[in-house]
């Protein structure tokens, strides 16, 4: 609401005009729909493998033509826009879509010959964590080893949004192998980090001013000389209020000190 007083708002399909369709339809056919991976889930396709943090919209299907339900799965890939930016049909407003809503207005042209009976999107957090022998004979083998198992890491939470029918996020938990405590239903947007790209260079009325830290003035009384500084008195450095440029300063002295042993 705040943001829609200021002229930026994220829109939905209901929201969209008969030439924001077309914009978009030229968006999806040459930017969007070269990129889409679609997956159907059925014996014959067994359940991807979903990498973590990554956004996937899950779509449960009707087949028109002998009625039979799928389920299907569209790993969104990084690299594409979470939003988009809609033509500007007014003076200082500015219209967002997100992308999940955009491949939304074209599962048609996805999963032809079939209906959309429900669809939402989700995101897995993956275990992480790595266990590092230290007697290991060859850390540097360990070490890529476990890196590389460790984007394969077990499933320990998931996020949907609550557009997404139940039946269909009871079929993606058990293929995960997921109870209910360990997923977490969005009500409005997911990934909220994402609002950073909605951050525009035209209005820097909007954006908080920077903080600039202080350096430490004493050590600016001693021309820089940290080591100065300290033998006159105890300093205390209060980070964030205080630049760590400080600490940065101190070590480079040190470093260049011959009468520091050791650091």
């Amino acid at each position: 609401a705040v943001l829609r007083g200021e002229g930026i708002s994220v829109v939905t399909g209901e929201e969209l005009a008969g030439s924001d369709l077309e914009y978009l339809k030229t968006q999806f056919a040459e930017q969007i729909f070269p990129v889409l991976t679609p997956l159907a889930i059925d014996p014959a396709h067994p359940f991807p493998f979903i990498p973590n943090l990554g956004f996937t919209i899950a779509v449960q299907l009707t087949n028109k033509r002998d009625g039979k339900n799928l389920s299907a799965l569209i790993p969104v890939p990084p690299q594409l826009k979470r939003f988009i930016r809609l033509p500007d049909t007014a003076a200082k407003s500015v219209r967002f879509i997100p992308l999940e809503h955009v491949i939304a207005l074209f599962f048609n042209r996805l999963f032809p010959g079939h209906g959309v009976s429900g669809w939402g999107m989700f995101r897995l957090l993956r275990d992480s964590d790595v266990e590092v022998e230290e007697e290991a004979e060859d850390l540097v083998l360990l070490f890529e080893s476990l890196l590389k198992r460790r984007r394969r890491g077990s499933v320990i939470h998931m996020k949907c949004s609550a557009s997404m029918p139940e039946a269909l996020r009871q079929f993606i938990a058990e293929h995960l192998d997921l109870d209910d405590s360990e997923i977490v239903i969005v009500e409005n947007l997911m990934g909220l980090s994402d609002l950073s790209k909605l951050i525009l260079p035209e209005r820097p009325d909007l954006v908080f001013k920077p903080y600039i830290a202080r350096f430490p003035e004493r050590i600016r009384d001693h021309n820089g000389d940290c080591f100065a500084a300290i033998r006159e008195k105890d300093l205390i450095v209060h980070h964030p209020f205080e630049s760590f440029d400080s600490v940065v300063q101190f070590l480079r002295q040190a470093a260049a000190d011959p009468d520091v042993v050791a650091i």
